[in-house]
């Protein structure tokens, strides 16, 4: 059999098109093709963008992740090939030796299973809420709690999870608000949100809700500064700011932040 014969399978061009279809294309290739070795190490140290095997990512998972942080909003994401492959991907990216996890009651069964059997065999101690009872949340939640988890609608009993109740009362969460040339001018808070009326929520803008005062920091103090800065204020977070711009925004810092660093030096 002739060289083109045996390459026509695999083959190594594509047919040239100034255009770009509509349609994004299906790419059901498990191997990429690489000059060499050093350009596919490259690719594995993410000096390049690229693909290597699709058991590590492919076009198609890549794309579709993207889209769907776009439409949640959200910095990146993950696509897995289940949801127990997601949360399982989730604990073992975070949980380290003697972290702890609250869960909910009512959750889907093979959850229960990995929260009450498989995590606390590899250590994990699991404590237990009742999600539509706030009251029952802050005993579940201990020093060493590293992720809650909860449905919002319980599978398959649909238990309705109090969110707002939950969240703001034990765990203080901000957003900071920009205007719309992204010039940080307030906070948003679920604290705040969560006292909005329910029949008014959908219609209440955040603007209404938004904290006004902004309390700062600058990438080069120290943390005990911030963390000064949280005690006299009595706030959970402060907003890192550039010292030659002061509308640029360059983080967050939490006082969990600053604990953990603080107490890392002693």
């Amino acid at each position: 059999m002739s060289k083109s014969r045996r390459s026509v399978v695999r083959r190594s061009s594509e047919p040239g098109n100034i255009g770009r279809p509509l349609a994004t294309p299906f790419s059901p290739s498990v191997a990429y093709h690489y000059s060499d070795v050093d350009q596919l190490n490259s690719v594995y140290e993410k000096q390049f963008e690229g693909f290597t095997y699709a058991r590590y990512g492919n076009p198609n998972s890549a794309i579709l992740a993207e889209k769907i942080s776009w439409m949640e909003d959200a910095q990146g994401g993950v696509m897995t090939a289940s949801g127990m492959s997601a949360l399982s991907a989730v604990f073992m990216g975070i949980l380290n030796a003697g972290d702890g996890i609250a869960a909910a009651t009512q959750l889907y069964g093979q959850s229960l299973k990995l929260t009450s059997r498989v995590l606390p065999r590899l250590g994990f101690k699991t404590t237990f809420f009742d999600a539509s009872d706030p009251g029952t949340f802050a005993d579940a939640i201990k020093p060493s709690t590293k992720i809650v988890l909860a449905e919002i609608v319980s599978n398959p009993m649909l238990r309705v999870t109090d969110f707002l109740a939950l969240v703001p009362k034990y765990k203080h969460i901000a957003y900071p608000l920009v205007n719309n040339k992204d010039v940080p001018i307030g906070w948003i808070t679920l604290e705040e949100a969560a006292k909005v009326e329910k029949q008014f929520r959908c219609t209440t803008s955040v603007k209404k809700i938004a904290i006004r005062k902004l309390i700062t920091v600058y990438p080069d103090e120290t943390a005990l500064t911030a963390f000064k800065k949280m005690s006299s204020h009595k706030i959970g977070r402060v907003l890192v700011i550039d010292r030659n711009d002061s509308e640029k925004i360059l983080g967050i810092v939490t006082k969990t932040d600053l604990i953990h660093a603080l107490t890392k030096q002693f």
